[in-house]
């Protein structure tokens, strides 16, 4: 009869030294009568247990390629804000900014001829055009029906009268309305030639008052900024 395991109870393997089912080491195997020098703990329960396979405590990504893993480092790298865009200026340093007139248009002309004031600045162009305007309105509504009066009662003495006698108050009328405006228009003029609007009182110097009539009328104004605007 074969021996058994004292501590596992598995049959012993004849001429063994440990026990297959639980590797402990036996004594004396080969005998019936023969029993171990080992003793037992008591408890069977308590059986030896093969131990655990080891863990793996490498790093999970250690198989990585070794390409992967060297990741370059950018060390002292310091962000730089870009430069602003700076905006083109055509205009020199020390060049002052060029005056932009306000936009021409024909109820402009009219309600700053009439209502402009005597700030601000008036081109040559403006001028102009505010005159060959009021020409054109004064010959259409006044110059036009005057003639055709003349046309047909000039053969009636009495009609011619009174119709002198209307040209001549339209034509007072007409001063009187354009006297103010006028002197508006002339003092920004003034103004643009960086001038100021008393100078219009040289107009009445004999000559030179005339020649500076000239002057204003034709010659450009500052190209930049004035004091006046």
């Amino acid at each position: 009869m074969g021996a058994f395991c004292a501590f596992c109870g598995k049959p012993i393997v004849e001429g063994a030294n440990f026990c297959v089912g639980c590797g402990k080491p036996v004594a004396n195997v080969g005998s019936s009568n023969s029993t171990p020098t080992a003793t037992p703990n008591g408890n069977v329960s308590n059986l030896f247990t093969e131990p655990a396979p080891p863990m793996n405590t490498q790093n999970t990504y250690s198989q990585v390629p070794q390409q992967i893993q060297q990741v370059p480092q950018y060390q002292n790298v310091q962000y730089v804000q870009p430069a602003p865009v700076m905006q083109s200026q055509t205009v020199n340093a020390g060049s002052p900014a060029p005056y932009v007139p306000n936009e021409i248009t024909l109820f402009g002309l009219i309600f700053n001829y009439f209502f402009g004031g005597f700030g601000g600045r008036c081109r040559v162009l403006e001028l102009w055009l505010t005159a060959f305007l009021i020409l054109f309105l004064e010959i259409l509504f006044i110059g036009v029906p005057c003639g055709a009066a003349f046309y047909y009662f000039r053969t009636n003495p009495q009609i011619m009268q009174y119709v002198q006698l209307t040209v001549y108050t339209i034509n007072i009328v007409m001063t009187v309305v354009n006297f103010l405006p006028g002197i508006m228009i002339t003092t920004r003029r003034l103004h643009d030639l960086d001038f100021s609007g008393w100078w219009q009182l040289f107009f009445y110097v004999p000559i030179l008052g005339q020649l500076f009539m000239i002057y204003v009328i034709f010659f450009p104004g500052s190209d930049g900024h004035n004091r006046f605007g």
